[in-house]
């Protein structure tokens, strides 16, 4: 069943950024807003299938033990994410 999940998940990001362009100079902003639209809307299934099969797991096996973590790993990847974004601003050269 996992394997499936993983695969699947796999092959649409792989899909998904085919149809998602690179950002370039004089790209309209409507793209900017499309893709910020996608990222939300696959984040957003993702933590939907983590709050429905993971967390009621991990409770069952640790207890209220298991909810700091979680949410300490959520914030972890949001700072990443962060980071990674004005990273790659810096990087970028601007138009």
């Amino acid at each position: 069943m996992w394997g499936s999940i993983f695969l699947m998940t796999g092959v649409l990001a792989f899909l998904g950024s085919l149809v998602m362009p690179e950002r370039a100079c004089g790209v309209d902003a409507s793209l900017d807003f499309t893709a910020a639209a996608m990222e939300g809307l696959t984040s957003g299934a993702m933590f939907a299938m983590i709050a429905t099969a993971m967390i009621p797991e991990a409770f069952h096996g640790a207890g209220e033990a298991s909810g700091l973590p979680f949410v300490l790993g959520f914030l972890a990847s949001c700072l990443l994410q962060i980071a990674g974004i004005q990273l790659r601003g810096i990087a970028e050269n601007p138009c």
